[in-house]
């Protein structure tokens, strides 16, 4: 990416950036498998450049980087530092204690405004670089989903080794909401070669609780990909969820925060040898994906409180996008493998993870934000703002750890744009809640009270009183015999009737009767 953003800075065409960069591209000799092939590299920067001609919003802002084509190659790789360096903020320089303010490189203008509450953009490097790779290569971007699913990707390629100074391990859970055919399955993508490159097992939803635990390894990390999570979230405290699926969304409620100690197995006492299994800092991490009317549907806010959402990190896919023409399959940049590589080899033996002192300040104050909020906040955004913190701590850790493998620390940079991702996760889901999760009960509830109308019209005349008696004929039902006949409470009951007008499947009437202030409202299926 830099080496095209260099050359549209210079003002040179697609085939004079191939053949200047031809040299550099042939530096590394040897294990193509580890550096990736010429041929490979070529293809990376025509699609890094095409994706970003035309698009004013790339051109580089920082003093002196069109001369940097004219240096040596290994300078020129040096240019990833410079281009990291990006406004998150204001930033104090550790050595010379100055403030510098940093330029932010905005994402191209050719894709409408999302609907995302300031989702941020990838964090610069090589999380930059994986993302628009993907994003130039797909027929229907999402910078979002795949912004969060490359984080996830990080974050599976980082065993159990790597530690917080508190214990706590890097896992991350993640939910992308998006309609179908949106174009999931390059974010999916870019997530499972990400953790393949680390060595990271990736597997789809297992078949049960006890599957997930046969499959779980002993310090390493696991990447489980999940086509609908709407069904696995809603199984946590879900009366009607099929056995396998509330012990499988247990477990997986479990593992996000046993990372952090071991985690002991189920015994099989009938099978002969196979005792229960003491796992050390197993890290599970989770990528789903839905469409908003599935989960919508399956999830109510309970869920947040007492389940798995409130685990998770949540993106809302872009609707509407318009295709765009590609040619070119999604491929991961070399460096980007690289990297995943030397994490995978640093981890091997027990790795503390460092904070700078101004990232604990930060911490320190994020911490106390979340608190104050959750105490202000409802029961469903309580528990969701309780989890904040961890999440932005755990976020903040993936950055460090791909900044630095060999000597991970978080610095500011880390703790501001972990921040901001999970504002906008939170912000996000509840605004789903508000949304969809509202309306699915509403939807539930207006079925129950189209049963009860039924039932209670179908009832004998016999079994009917005097008032029902009244209204059967002319197939009017009182209001009151119906919200017994629910048994949902009076406000639930009112919303679902009024979303049942809407609809034009029933209307409500009232009829007045002998007496002060006394009137029957009646409901009326059309």
């Amino acid at each position: 990416m830099q080496i095209a953003l260099l050359a549209l800075a210079r003002g040179w065409s697609e085939a004079e950036t191939l053949h200047k960069a031809a040299g550099l591209i042939a530096v590394h000799k040897g294990d193509s498998s580890r550096y990736g092939s010429a041929e490979k590299r070529a293809r990376e920067l025509r699609v890094q450049y095409r994706y970003l001609d035309g698009n004013p919003a790339y051109a580089p802002s920082i003093p002196g980087i069109i001369g940097l084509l004219d240096a040596p190659a290994h300078d020129l790789h040096g240019a990833q530092a410079l281009l990291s360096i990006q406004a998150f903020g204001a930033a104090e320089d550790e050595n010379e204690g100055d403030i510098a303010t940093l330029a932010e490189v905005e994402p191209t203008t050719e894709i409408e405004p999302t609907t995302e509450p300031d989702f941020p953009h990838p964090y610069p490097g090589l999380m930059a670089e994986a993302v628009n790779a993907a994003l130039g290569s797909a027929t229907k971007p999402q910078p979002e989903l795949t912004t969060l699913a490359a984080l996830i990707g990080m974050a599976a390629s980082i065993p159990g080794t790597y530690s917080l100074p508190n214990g706590m391990r890097l896992n991350l859970y993640a939910a992308g909401i998006a309609e179908t055919g949106a174009g999931k399955d390059v974010p999916l993508g870019v997530a499972r070669s990400i953790a393949r490159h680390a060595g990271t097992a990736c597997i789809g939803l297992p078949g049960s609780g006890e599957g997930l635990e046969d499959a779980l390894p002993d310090v390493g990390a696991m990447l489980t990909d999940v086509d609908e999570v709407a069904h696995l979230l809603a199984a946590v405290n879900g009366s009607k969820a099929p056995p396998y699926l509330v012990s499988l969304a247990g477990n997986l409620l479990r593992l996000f925060s046993a990372s952090a100690r071991e985690y002991t197995t189920r015994a099989l006492a009938r099978v002969k040898g196979r005792e229960a299994r003491s796992l050390q800092n197993p890290c599970m991490n989770i990528i789903g994906f839905s469409t908003p009317h599935t989960l919508g549907e399956k999830l109510k806010a309970g869920n947040i409180t007492d389940g798995l959402l409130g685990r998770f990190l949540m993106a809302r896919g872009r609707d509407n996008v318009v295709p765009q023409w590609t040619m070119s399959a999604p491929d991961m940049p070399w460096e980007v493998e690289r990297r995943a590589e030397r994490i995978s080899e640093a981890g091997r033996n027990p790795m503390g993870i460092a904070i700078h002192h101004k990232a604990v300040a930060m911490l320190k104050e994020r911490q106390i934000a979340c608190s104050h909020k959750a105490d202000a906040a409802d029961p469903t955004g309580k528990a969701l703002l309780v989890r904040s913190f961890e999440k932005t701590f755990r976020v903040a850790g993936v950055l460090a750890v791909w900044d630095h493998p060999e000597a991970p620390e978080i610095r500011a940079e880390h703790v501001l744009w972990a921040n901001k991702l999970v504002e906008a996760s939170d912000r996000t889901m509840l605004a789903f809640v508000s949304e969809h999760m509202h309306e699915g009960e509403v939807q539930a509830n207006a079925a129950k009270v189209r049963r009860a109308l039924a039932e209670l019209l179908e009832r004998p005349a016999a079994t009917l009183s005097k008032q029902e008696a009244k209204y059967q004929p002319a197939s009017r039902v009182t209001r009151s015999a119906a919200l017994r006949r629910t048994k949902l409470a009076a406000r639930e009951f009112d919303a679902a009737v009024e979303h049942l007008v809407a609809l034009d499947e029933l209307a409500h009437e009232v009829d007045d009767v002998p007496g002060p202030n006394k009137s029957i409202r009646l409901l009326h299926l059309l």
